[in-house]
């Protein structure tokens, strides 16, 4: 109804000024991207290994073996727009061609921009970030992808990366000595190390109550948000030891399953 009283105002106006508007040129979409090259891949016997230190933070090595297929894409990145959070299959080589970037990992928020004529490297491989333009201009920037899958998106949304790739995220962690803690259950049973977050069958149960409520006549706007009030600790043993770390006695009586 707001709008739709706005729309009627601002057309009362303009017949109150005998001027009708002309119809708006479409505005430019907040994120733009423009393929350049073709996803090719490397007819020789290619190895990359990546030693990536940010200005606060540890150090991570990225360790690729088949870095095919590596494909170009050229970014127009609106002011003010940012990207969802999301990861990547591979490395990713970003070059700021046009205004600014800012940089945002999910794993310590801390934010660095970069600026025109700078580069620097996102990891893939499952480390979830963002990045959005802190400027008042577009931000033009040319990303080479390397790992990227045959056809298909490049970008994996974060709702969805863990689940779709935890084997894979799993795998690369346990083969390169990193361990793993996250939120989800679904990635220390795929063989991640640790896990403590919300109950995702408490929350669904939880769903169901408030379909009912619905159902039997309570306004959506009327229930109240409710916040998680069960949370899952889960601790895979097998992994620990394949790691060499020895988890504590204290972690392990308190957890909800300890994964043999």
């Amino acid at each position: 109804m707001l709008i739709v009283g706005t729309a009627l105002l601002m057309l009362a106006a303009a017949f109150t000024l005998h001027v009708v508007p002309s119809a708006a040129v479409d505005p430019p979409p907040p994120i733009e991207a423009e393929q350049l090259t073709l996803r090719s891949v490397f007819p020789d016997e290619i190895d990359m290994k990546l030693k990536l230190k940010p200005h606060k933070g540890d150090t991570t090595v990225v360790k690729v073996h088949d870095p095919s297929r590596t494909v170009d894409v050229k970014y127009t990145v609106q002011p003010g727009a940012r990207f969802p959070w999301h990861t990547h299959y591979g490395p990713v080589i970003v070059n700021i061609v046009s205004g600014s970037l800012t940089y945002v990992p999910a794993g310590t928020c801390v934010e660095k921009t970069y600026a025109a004529g700078e580069s620097f490297i996102d990891a893939g491989h499952g480390h979830v970030h963002s990045a959005y333009n802190p400027g008042t201009q577009p931000t033009v920037f040319v990303a080479t992808f390397f790992e990227a899958p045959e056809t298909g998106a490049l970008l994996i949304p974060a709702d969805s990366s863990l689940i779709d790739q935890r084997d894979r995220i799993a795998t690369f962690a346990l083969s390169n000595w990193i361990p793993t803690i996250s939120s989800s259950a679904i990635l220390v049973a795929a063989g991640g190390l640790i896990s403590y977050g919300p109950s995702t069958p408490d929350i669904f149960r939880r769903l169901a109550t408030y379909v009912k409520k619905i159902v039997t006549g309570t306004k959506p706007a009327d229930l109240p948000v409710e916040q998680p009030t069960k949370f899952e600790l889960l601790v895979n043993a097998k992994t620990a030891k394949a790691l060499g770390i020895k988890i504590p006695q204290s972690i392990l009586v308190r957890a909800d399953k300890v994964i043999e």
